[in-house]
């Protein structure tokens, strides 16, 4: 990705970028031959079984100083944003400043957050929508040529780098209406996330029984 970056945004080289993010299509073939092999169980469930943990002060205290140091590591990097915010120049100068938020806010910030927000709510509205009907579609169908096809496209999105995506939009809708407009962005965002909640919906509905619908 850091290659990637380097010859489309550094040196605009958006051939070399287009056969790089060709290559990294490659790891979604692979994933995809290996879920080809697998054969579904259509009759798995879930089974719940009640298992009664005793006390034990030694592993309970070691497990949660496991969980603090891990949520601590976590928090640093994002306090780390937040204390950026307030200095002047990191890390020559340590002092504290709000010229950072005074020039965001003067470069029109409310409406790059808005635009943010609008983004987030239609993204997520669409995203939805076709995401479960796209999982839905692929657990149900009959045909396995049809159902294959489909889930390769839709797990394909795991592998690509959110910049080969940008520079697949930008090649494909170049000149179009969509050029230049939240729309694109939001389609982009889409199939950019699309991989994630299609798998969670999909793998629900391997398990339950079709008979129950």
């Amino acid at each position: 990705p850091k290659y990637l970056y380097t010859e489309i945004i550094g040196l605009q080289n958006f051939s070399s970028g287009a056969f790089i993010g060709l290559i990294l299509l490659i790891p979604a073939l692979v994933t995809f031959l290996l879920d080809l092999s697998k054969k579904d169980n259509e009759a798995m469930g879930f089974n719940s079984k009640k298992i009664i943990i005793g006390r034990n002060l030694i592993r309970d205290i070691l497990v949660g100083m496991g969980c603090i140091i891990i949520i601590g590591f976590v928090v640093m990097v994002l306090c780390s944003f937040a204390v950026m915010t307030f200095i002047k120049s990191y890390p020559y100068d340590l002092s504290f400043s709000m010229e950072h938020i005074q020039y965001v806010m003067n470069q029109g910030m409310g409406q790059y957050f808005a635009n943010s927000l609008l983004i987030a709510f239609l993204v997520s509205l669409i995203g939805t929508a076709i995401g479960y009907t796209t999982a839905y579609v692929t657990a149900r169908t009959q045909s396995p040529v049809v159902g294959k096809a489909l889930h390769l496209i839709s797990i394909a999105s795991l592998a690509i780098p959110g910049i080969v995506l940008g520079l697949g939009y930008l090649i494909c809708f170049r000149g179009s209406f969509l050029s230049g407009t939240i729309l694109i962005l939001v389609f982009v965002n889409v199939i950019h996330f699309f991989a994630s909640p299609y798998m969670m919906a999909y793998n629900a509905l391997k398990k339950l029984n079709p008979n129950y619908e």
